[in-house]
């Protein structure tokens, strides 16, 4: 693990306890039993133990408080690697990240690990990043090089399902992207894009047949 990539700034002892409830109940019970030997009181393992969870309570709270922090900046980070693996100009203004998180841990608001897809939506096309990815516990972020390219005349319809951005392909196929919330702007500039291009060419003038008569 790159711990040299962590994302945000945060407490760290506190952010560690605040993620391992079962580590920490272990720790304190270890805690308790060598205070309890030294004082020889059961006195002594509440006082050892309860040290220990204190650390824990304490760290959720950091996490709470300090997790959107690093939301942003793994926000950043998304958007700056799908536009470098897409190879967007960094004033793009056509590209949308998906986001949503997955797993759970007791007393804290954000989830263990986020995964995010880039979209560029262009006039004949949108291209699409997979693979980028946050390990919330530990703040370090990866990263992976998957895109592909679909083209408007691939595509019959896009639509959201929640909690999945749907592509219908024209040979139906449907491809899914997860994201926590309805991604309004990618969904509405994606469906007007491919409106304007099945309706320039069915516009487009037939070529005239040879030996046509002008």
């Amino acid at each position: 693990m790159d711990t040299n990539n962590q994302l945000g700034e945060v407490n760290k002892s506190l952010w560690w306890f605040g993620w391992r409830p079962r580590a920490t109940a272990a720790l304190g019970i270890g805690f308790g039993l060598v205070i309890a030997y030294l004082t020889q009181s059961a006195a002594g393992f509440v006082i050892g133990f309860s040290t220990i969870v204190a650390f824990w309570y304490i760290g959720t709270r950091e996490i709470n408080n300090r997790y959107r922090s690093v939301l942003k900046t793994y926000a950043d980070y998304t958007t700056k690697a799908g536009k470098r693996m897409l190879q967007l100009s960094p004033d793009e203004t056509s590209s949308y990240t998906l986001t949503y998180g997955s797993g759970l841990s007791l007393s804290v608001n954000p989830s263990k690990q986020y995964y995010s897809t880039s979209l560029l939506v262009g006039d004949t096309s949108v291209s699409i990043h997979e693979g980028v990815g946050l390990d919330m516990v530990n703040r370090v972020p990866y990263l992976d090089d998957s895109t592909r390219e679909l083209y408007y005349d691939q595509i019959s319809s896009v639509s959201y399902d929640n909690p999945y951005l749907e592509i219908k392909t024209s040979d139906g196929d449907t491809l899914r992207y997860q994201s926590s919330r309805q991604p309004d702007d990618a969904l509405t500039d994606l469906q007007n894009r491919l409106r304007s291009y099945k309706r320039n060419i069915r516009q487009e003038p037939k070529a005239s047949a040879p030996g046509a008569r002008a």
